[in-house]
């Protein structure tokens, strides 16, 4: 086990795995799905400037799962300030990402998932 961890990959820092992700991936656009206050969103987007990217958020916390754990506040006052190349989608994602998808006419390069709760991250990866 030792021996595994010594030779895994260490992606450093906050957004390393980050980095990774956008170093290997292919052209076409990049979508983060999950937002918040857009910090690794900007990130990508300074780090990648020739590239669009869509960001997906609701901006307004959680849809409604269920969970007692769901009703964490995660609502924004406002949208985040995002550079240039990125294009901010406000709304759940069954209501943002199907018309995204289907007008969508450009490959996508790289995603970042980054959605909190199970049922945006099952619609996301089977959208």
């Amino acid at each position: 086990m030792l021996a595994y961890l010594a030779a895994a990959p260490c992606w450093p820092g906050r957004f390393g795995v980050l980095e990774a992700g956008l170093e290997a991936s292919p052209e076409g656009s990049g979508v983060e799905l999950g937002v918040y206050r857009g910090a690794s969103l900007t990130h990508a987007a300074r780090r990648q400037p020739w590239r669009r990217f869509h960001g997906f958020d609701s901006l307004t916390g959680f849809p409604e799962d269920g969970r007692p754990d769901g009703r964490q506040d995660f609502a924004l006052r406002r949208a985040p300030r995002l550079p240039v190349n990125c294009t901010l989608h406000v709304g759940y994602f069954e209501q943002t990402l199907p018309p995204f998808l289907a007008a969508l006419d450009q490959p996508i390069g790289v995603v970042n998932l980054d959605c909190d709760i199970h049922s945006s991250a099952r619609f996301a990866l089977l959208a």
